[in-house]
């Protein structure tokens, strides 16, 4: 587990270890200043994406990777230039807990035409960057907005 870096943009490389783990995955705490609890857990090739993601850089990704945000997360629209300070937001999408699943770049063509409406809870497209070297990642909503996931005891 780790911390997010003080500043984002820093890359996932300049966060704190928490906990170290033995899995392979890795999970942080909420994105600092959003107005919703939203952890989040990736494995290593969705952690390669994020932290190249983040930096403006293409990531190469190889193989498919996997994340996700069982308490979901409150976002910025499709298309919108990430705010330095999430407190300059000035409307939120609520969006229900979910998977996220980037694909290799030899496949990445096969998100191409699916929805990116992030508000009709049915699976969409997302890029966490605008800029050309986005790879896009395929978001599936396991509950809808506002909804939490209730684990139940095993009868």
């Amino acid at each position: 587990m780790i911390d997010w870096p003080a500043n984002p943009r820093d890359g996932m490389s300049h966060g704190r270890v928490l906990r170290h783990g033995t899995n392979g995955w890795t999970c942080m705490p909420d994105v600092p200043g959003r107005p919703q609890h939203d952890p989040m857990c990736v494995d290593d090739t969705m952690m390669k994406w994020l932290m190249a993601t983040l930096a403006g850089k293409k990531p190469d990704i190889d193989r498919v990777g996997l994340s996700y945000m069982l308490m979901g997360e409150a976002r910025q629209g499709q298309g919108a230039t990430p705010a330095k300070d999430p407190s300059q937001v000035k409307e939120w999408f609520n969006v229900g807990p979910h998977i996220m699943v980037v694909l290799p770049d030899s496949a990445k063509g096969a998100l191409r035409g699916i929805n990116q409406d992030l508000s009709n809870n049915q699976p969409y497209i997302s890029r966490l960057s605008s800029t050309d070297v986005a790879t896009p990642i395929w978001v599936v909503p396991v509950a809808k907005g506002g909804d939490r996931i209730k684990e139940e005891p095993a009868k």
